[in-house]
C-alpha cells in the first residue's frame, strides 16, 4: 500500500508544461497519495537549456529550471514541478573488449518550493537505435525525429519514443510517473535530511517540507 502523504502534498501544484502526458503523470502520481482533491495548474515554462538536452546534467537542469519558472508565475501554488527528457552518450566494453559508444534517453523530475528547496528524481534510461541517434547528432530533436520516423504527429504528447520503440510495453507517461515518485523519495524521507521544515504543508503554517 502506498504511503498517505495528505499532510505533505500541497493542495495546489504548478506543472511547468502544457504537454498532457506530463500533466497527467503528475496528477495521477500525486492524487493517489493524498486524500485531498488536488488542483494542478499547468503552464508553459522556460527550461533554460537547449531544445534537445544532450547530457544528464543539462536534462536535470532543464527540469529544475522549469519547476522554478512555473512556480514563480503561479502565486497560489506551493510546489512547482518540472519534467525534462533528454539524451546522453554512454560507453561500455563488449565481452571481447571492444568499446561501444551509444546514445540513451534520460528523464528527470524536479519538485521545488518557494524557499528554493529542490527534490529530484531521474532515471528510466534506454538505448536508442542508430537511425534516431544519427539525426540527433546532426542537430535533430527526439520528438520531431520520432514523428518523421513513424509518420506521426506529436508523438511526445502521446506514447513518446519509448512507447514506439517498446511497442507500448512502456509509455512516456509511465516514465514520468516513475521519476515523479522518485522525486518524492527525498520528501517522504525528510526526517533524514537536515534543515528541513518538518510540519505538514497543509496546516496553518504554509512552509514546505522541501
Amino acid at each position: 500500500m502506498p504511503p498517505d502523504l495528505t499532510d505533505i502534498i500541497p493542495n495546489i501544484i504548478a506543472v511547468g508544461s502544457t504537454n498532457p502526458v506530463k500533466i497527467k503523470a503528475v496528477e495521477h502520481t500525486l492524487q493517489a497519495l493524498t486524500a485531498n482533491k488536488l488542483t494542478i495548474i499547468s503552464r508553459s515554462a522556460q527550461s533554460g537549456v537547449s531544445e534537445q538536452p544532450f547530457s544528464d546534467t543539462e536534462t536535470r537542469q532543464g527540469a529544475i529550471n522549469r519547476a522554478f519558472d512555473v512556480l514563480g508565475h503561479t502565486p497560489s501554488a506551493k510546489w512547482g514541478i518540472g519534467l525534462e527528457g533528454g539524451v546522453r552518450q554512454i560507453s561500455y566494453q563488449t565481452q571481447k573488449g571492444r568499446v561501444v559508444h551509444q546514445i540513451i534517453e534520460v528523464a528527470w523530475c524536479a519538485i521545488v518550493d518557494k524557499k528554493g528547496n529542490i527534490a529530484l528524481g531521474g532515471g528510466v534510461q534506454f538505448q536508442l537505435p542508430p537511425i534516431i541517434t544519427q539525426k540527433l547528432k546532426a542537430g535533430g530533436e527526439l520528438g520531431p525525429v520520432m514523428d518523421k520516423l513513424v509518420n506521426g504527429t506529436d508523438i511526445k504528447k502521446k506514447q513518446g519514443a519509448i512507447g514506439i520503440l517498446s511497442q507500448k510495453l512502456l509509455t512516456r507517461q509511465h516514465i514520468y510517473r516513475q521519476i515523479c515518485k522518485l522525486a518524492l523519495v527525498k520528501i517522504i524521507s525528510q526526517h533524514l535530511h537536515p534543515n528541513w521544515w518538518k510540519n505538514p504543508v497543509n496546516s496553518a503554517n504554509t512552509k514546505s517540507p522541501i
